[in-house]
């Protein structure tokens, strides 16, 4: 199956190619950065097009997280799941279980998430959230909180787990790069926020350096999409050297 990458015009087919340059030419504004694009609600015409010429092909998209070994032993056989209590609560057992986690960490982790505190600081509908370029690994501390605390955003990102956190839990496992080639056709399952997905194209065939959007895909993303997992220490990572480096897991 076809791999497209929207930084990497190569990878992109002939019909997407001369979707994407129509889109471009029907701009009529002068475009210096990304985020000239953000309102041009003209090129939303193209997106149900760019959907469909995505069809029986796949997309790189990036998930940055922090994991602990038999995480991404996991994520590599099994692929990742979408945000639930299920899946953080999946967490902190296994943690506990291969002993990284004593039992009141794993109470704390089990009491202190976004779902049982019930602060609504964050979207908590089944989904993963991904990057669809390397920009915002570029970017000074776009990506430091999901890159530092281990957990997710649903589980670290609340005042209680901020309030009783204990570092060394807090910063279990290291920083990675979940690497995935998706299924993007389906615009209710890859769904873009505020913005389509024609416009990241777009800003990459005009040759922006700044598409920093992201992703939210609504369906679990199977082991068979996962193409590597980079981490400190792998070329890949260390490309980027404003992300966190190597930090030891705690035992």
């Amino acid at each position: 199956m076809t791999l497209v990458d929207i930084e990497d015009r190569t990878t992109w087919p002939e019909d997407l190619t001369s979707l994407v340059s129509n889109a471009t030419s029907s701009l009529d504004i002068n475009v210096r950065a990304f985020g000239d694009l953000v309102s041009e609600g003209d090129l939303d015409y193209y997106e149900d097009a760019l959907r469909d010429a995505l069809k029986g092909r796949k997309l790189r998209a990036y998930h940055a997280t922090r994991l602990l070994d038999h995480e991404v032993e996991a994520i590599r056989e099994n692929g990742l799941r979408v945000l639930s209590r299920e899946l953080l609560r999946s967490r902190a057992d296994q943690a506990y279980e291969h002993g990284h986690i004593d039992a009141e960490a794993r109470r704390a982790l089990h009491d202190s998430t976004q779902f049982d505190q019930g602060h609504e600081l964050l979207d908590l509908s089944p989904r993963v959230c991904l990057a669809l370029t390397q920009f915002p690994f570029r970017v000074p501390h776009s990506l430091y909180e999901q890159l530092n605390n281990w957990g997710g955003e649903a589980q670290y990102d609340t005042p209680a787990w901020r309030e009783t956190a204990d570092e060394q839990v807090r910063h279990l496992g290291h920083p990675a790069i979940v690497v995935l080639n998706i299924d993007a056709s389906d615009a209710s399952v890859a769904r873009m926020a505020g913005i389509g997905l024609v416009h990241l194209f777009v800003g990459a065939h005009l040759r922006l350096t700044d598409i920093g959007k992201y992703m939210h895909y609504c369906a679990s993303i199977p082991g068979s999409d996962v193409e590597e997992i980079w981490q400190p220490g792998t070329h890949h990572y260390d490309q980027f050297p404003g992300l966190p480096g190597h930090e030891s897991s705690a035992a």
